[in-house]
């Protein structure tokens, strides 16, 4: 059981874990307390993310920081030119609640443009909310192209 609605734990690391949502095809990710992603923790969550999502669906993540927890610059710089994290995923939510870490995203996205949209919230729930609205903007987008 999960402590996130409708989140199953697909697994654990010392540094975080990874959650599929139950219905629909997103993953989320969340860092433990404290913990510090490196490029090869960057990587290996790219890889487990890979291997719970269906990588021919419209595919959502929400990242979930906690209390202290950070990404050096080489993950960073990852997760801003990997192809996975750019392209296939068509939105990211992210999930902070420490002002300095949504002042070191602020100044990421001012130097990384990303080519799916990325946005902050306090919320599990208003990440999901946001997630729902441009899901739906995909669907609508979709059925007036083949319609």
């Amino acid at each position: 059981m999960s402590i996130y609605p409708n989140f199953k734990l697909c697994k654990t690391f010392p540094y975080g874990s990874i959650y599929k949502h139950d219905t629909r095809n997103i993953a989320m990710v969340v860092y433990a307390v404290d913990a510090t992603i490196d490029l090869e923790e960057a990587q290996q969550i790219v890889q487990e993310v890979k291997s719970i999502v269906d990588i021919n669906k419209n595919l959502f993540g929400v990242t979930m920081t906690l209390k202290g927890s950070t990404a050096t610059e080489k993950a960073r710089n990852f997760f801003a030119n990997d192809k996975f994290s750019q392209e296939i995923t068509k939105a990211m939510a992210l999930v902070i609640h420490q002002l300095p870490q949504r002042l070191m995203l602020k100044i990421y996205l001012k130097f990384n443009k990303p080519k799916s949209p990325i946005k902050a919230f306090k919320s599990l729930s208003s990440a999901m909310n946001w997630i729902n609205t441009i899901e739906h903007s995909l669907i609508k987008e979709h059925d007036e192209i083949y319609s």
